[in-house]
């Protein structure tokens, strides 16, 4: 899927629309995500909640540790212009070698 030429100017814009609508969710629950998912999963699967909410932010340290080891390849084995591209058309978008 590719992004359309207003998407690529205005991403900032809507990185922080997207931002926005998450925090202000909080205004109508108070309880995160998180919390709210190990409550449902502990009660139905009658695990302990507390052990639940430590086995998920494993889970989200796990995948961020994994985005951020894909990211250092993906900008090591292409080029940095299509890892960092700064024009959308760039049309040398394939990895080197």
């Amino acid at each position: 899927m590719k992004a359309t030429s207003w998407e690529f100017r205005n991403r900032a814009l809507l990185f922080g629309l997207i931002f926005n609508f998450g925090f202000s969710l909080y205004f109508i629950d108070h309880q995160i995500s998180i919390a709210a998912l190990a409550n449902w999963f502990g009660e139905r699967a009658k695990i302990d909640v507390d052990m639940t909410v430590r086995i998920l932010f494993a889970l989200s340290a796990l995948l961020l540790v994994l985005s951020a080891v894909v990211r250092t390849w993906a900008s090591a084995y292409l080029q940095s212009a299509v890892v960092y591209g700064v024009w959308r058309g760039n049309q040398d978008a394939g990895p080197c070698g």
